[in-house]
């Protein structure tokens, strides 16, 4: 698979992932759960998008400050996004194991506030996220 192959679809996944957290909304109950590891996901995929656009190994974690840490020498801009990484990691398990923390609407809210700073972010570094859902739901 040629680079541009590859990073066209690490970004059209997160593009999938972005457009099911919205779209989940519309359930009740809400999923919060599958809404938070959904932001998480598209987050992980953006990311790595990045690496593979920079010719780089993808990281095997779903720990997006660790992937942003390999990020950040190619898009030194995106170190701003350290916190909102934070926030959505613990999401690539907390929704598919059993866990005894309880996610609420306002984690939610704050977990897709996180993706929406990673997408904008990136954007303003020339990648093309697409996010229609954002504009229309929020």
């Amino acid at each position: 698979m040629d680079n541009n192959s590859l990073i066209n679809e690490w970004f059209h996944k997160a593009e999938m992932d972005i457009a099911t957290a919205f779209f989940m909304q519309k359930y009740r109950p809400i999923p919060i759960e599958i809404i938070c590891y959904h932001c998480q996901q598209a987050g992980e995929k953006i990311l790595k998008g990045i690496l593979a656009a920079s010719d780089s190994e993808i990281p095997r974690t779903h720990r997006l400050e660790i992937v942003l840490d390999l990020v950040s020498p190619f898009e030194p801009s995106l170190v701003k996004l350290t916190d909102d990484c934070f926030e959505l990691s613990p999401y690539a398990t907390i929704s598919r194991y059993p866990s005894s923390i309880d996610l609420n609407e306002q984690d939610m809210g704050i977990a897709l506030n996180a993706l929406e700073n990673i997408i904008n972010a990136v954007q303003d570094c020339g990648y093309i996220i697409q996010h229609d859902e954002l504009a229309n739901d929020n």
